[in-house]
C-alpha cells in the first residue's frame, strides 16, 4: 500500500546507532576522555566557545564604562552600552 510518499527508514523515531552523551554525565569516564572532550578539536571549549569567551572578555574590559561613571543616570554611558550591544548583535533581533 504505497501512498506515493517515501518511506522513513527509522522505525518509530528511534536512532539508527547508539546515542552517545558527553563524558561528564558518564559514570565510568576517565580524566583522559573528559579532558579530550573539553579541550580537543572539536570539543566543548574549542573553537567557538573559546572565541565567544575572548569576545566577551574584550567587550567587558574595553567597552563597558566604569561603575563609578554608571552610578548616576546619564545618556553617555547608556549610549556606549547600547552601541556596544548593537555592534555585537549585528544579525539583529531574533
Amino acid at each position: 500500500m504505497s501512498s506515493g510518499k517515501p518511506e522513513i527508514a527509522v522505525a518509530n523515531g528511534a536512532p539508527a546507532g547508539r546515542c552517545i552523551s558527553n563524558p561528564l554525565l558518564d559514570t565510568t569516564t576517565g580524566i583522559k576522555r573528559i579532558s579530550k572532550w573539553l579541550f580537543g578539536v572539536p570539543g566543548f571549549f574549542s573553537p567557538w566557545f573559546a572565541i565567544y569567551m575572548i569576545v566577551i572578555g574584550i567587550s567587558y574590559l574595553f567597552f563597558t564604562p566604569a561603575l563609578s561613571r554608571m552610578e548616576t543616570l546619564s545618556v553617555s554611558w547608556i549610549f556606549k552600552i547600547t552601541a556596544r550591544n548593537v555592534v555585537l548583535n549585528r544579525r539583529g533581533v531574533c
